[in-house]
């Protein structure tokens, strides 16, 4: 085993009212909401510094954690920051077309 790699990390994660305002019009374009975004709130709570880095604040680096492409459904994406060792603060959510969906290929 490696010892320099840290394991996952379990953090809370809070969402701020910024994202849920996001959510309000997110949601009810992309089917199984909740289920689309589990995946990507786990990797926020157990692996939030292996998602990458789109922006660097005086507060702290804002990261995304993405959602897979599953039959079409829109892909998400959550942005958030670490706040602590024990909590991650999820700020926006916004939701793209499958590039795949309504192609000719």
């Amino acid at each position: 085993m490696n010892d320099s790699q840290p394991g996952p990390r379990q953090r809370g994660l809070v969402f701020q009212p910024s994202y849920e305002v996001d959510r309000l019009l997110v949601e009810p374009d992309c089917k199984r909401f909740d289920e689309m975004t589990a995946g990507a709130q786990w990797r926020i709570e157990e692996h939030a510094e292996s998602c990458p880095v789109v922006a660097s604040k005086p507060a702290g680096d804002v990261r995304v954690a993405r959602t897979q492409v599953h039959d079409g459904s829109p892909i998400i994406d959550i942005f958030f920051t670490i706040d602590s060792d024990s909590q991650c603060s999820a700020w926006s959510v916004l939701a793209f077309p499958d590039p795949a969906v309504g192609s000719d290929d």
